[in-house]
């Protein structure tokens, strides 16, 4: 097996998990259609020449990017806050009076609009977003945003973008190099590109156990991502980090040239660092697991903060069953009174916390901590007790 950044063969296993949840964002109206969820393979190799760790098992079949994939985050007033700190910095640094814009995987078309939007003051010409997933209208005429329900392609060169927008795609593409290229020509010459995918390092440093998933087949740091730029025909004009070190905010401009590079080059000082991280994710889980079986012994009602692909990802390591975790809560209303995959969990709202008797809550992302202690005493549970894991 080759890496598909460096094409490298010089790659190693790093973990491996036999069922995990296929797609994270779809939810099930019954329980029963939750239960019989496709499940596939993860079986991750660790490239030791660019660092980038990829699902070998991958195959793009297995996911589904349909009208009822919902991964939007802007029900959060806390990712609202970070989405418009990032569009600032992006207008103070790289957007300019008649840019065109595209966002690629744009999912419901939250950002992208929001964007035109406060763009609007220094006139950008107008945007256009791809997303197989988008429901909604074509046109939003008060921004000149027009819409397609479909993949960013041959058939649209026609659109010539200043800026791309590429959040939270990259991490899904089997095929980096082929993708970046295609976007490559599509785009005016100068263009830039702005990619956004979580920090390989952030995972691995801080010992995160759920953020591994099905529909992410590869994992970047800022090494790889700069490797798979560069040979894409782009070139890095600032890289930083962002959402408390969890995302890489990425800029780059497309240059004339493409030039792919084969190298079997071995970068030790990037990769010893990550091979402790499978023997360290397996004590933490027996941790957390002893945690949630002490919980049911003591009767002790438990639910999940968030049904997003870290809360599915939890559930489906821990409670395959539906014993040790009551439900997950979320507040995002699509999401509210379906079932998520496999472990067949109900979603609740915030509202219904007191109903299910949860007296302990897990949250996921510590990031979110602020805003889920206002929503608890919204709702009158202030007194429950919150374990970030």
């Amino acid at each position: 097996m080759k890496c598909p950044v460096c094409s490298s063969f010089n790659v190693e296993p790093f973990l491996f998990i036999d069922k995990v949840t296929t797609t994270q964002h779809l939810m099930y109206n019954t329980r029963e259609e939750a239960l019989a969820a496709p499940t596939a393979e993860l079986d991750l190799l660790l490239c030791e020449s660019c660092s980038l760790i990829f699902n070998q098992a991958f195959s793009e079949d297995k996911t589904r990017y349909s009208s009822d994939y919902d991964n939007s985050q802007n029900h959060s007033s806390a990712f609202s806050l970070y989405v418009d700190d990032q569009i600032k910095w992006l207008m103070e640094n790289y957007i300019h009076t008649g840019d065109t814009i595209v966002e690629v995987g744009c999912g419901k078309g939250y950002y992208i609009r929001e964007l035109l939007e406060k763009a609007s003051a220094i006139s950008v010409r107008g945007g256009y977003g791809f997303d197989t997933s988008y429901v909604g209208d074509e046109r939003v005429e008060s921004v000149n945003l027009t819409f397609f329900r479909d993949y960013y392609g041959d058939i649209y060169k026609h659109i010539k973008p200043n800026l791309v927008i590429i959040r939270h795609v990259i991490e899904h593409i089997s095929k980096p190099f082929e993708f970046l290229t295609n976007i490559h020509y599509l785009a005016n010459e100068g263009a830039l590109v702005f990619l956004e995918t979580p920090d390989l390092d952030w995972i691995l440093k801080n010992n995160v156990i759920f953020d591994f998933f099905y529909e992410h087949c590869s994992y970047y740091n800022h090494h790889s991502i700069k490797k798979l730029l560069s040979e894409s025909g782009f070139d890095i004009l600032e890289i930083r980090n962002g959402f408390d070190d969890q995302y890489m905010w990425v800029i780059a401009q497309k240059r004339k040239t493409i030039k792919r590079i084969e190298t079997n080059t071995v970068d030790q000082s990037i990769t010893r660092s990550y091979r402790d991280y499978p023997l360290n994710r397996s004590s933490i889980m027996q941790l957390i697991r002893k945690k949630l079986e002490d919980d049911f012994r003591k009767k002790i009602k438990v639910a999940l903060w968030g049904a997003g692909a870290k809360g599915v990802t939890f559930a489906n390591m821990f409670d395959q069953h539906n014993e040790l975790i009551n439900c997950l809560i979320d507040i995002n209303s699509f999401k509210q009174n379906k079932y998520i995959a496999n472990s067949g969990h109900k979603v609740i709202s915030p509202s219904e916390i007191i109903k299910y008797g949860i007296e302990k809550i897990l949250i996921m992302n510590p990031n979110y901590v602020e805003e889920i202690k206002s929503e608890l005493r919204r709702n009158s549970c202030a007194d429950i007790a919150i374990d970030v894991v």
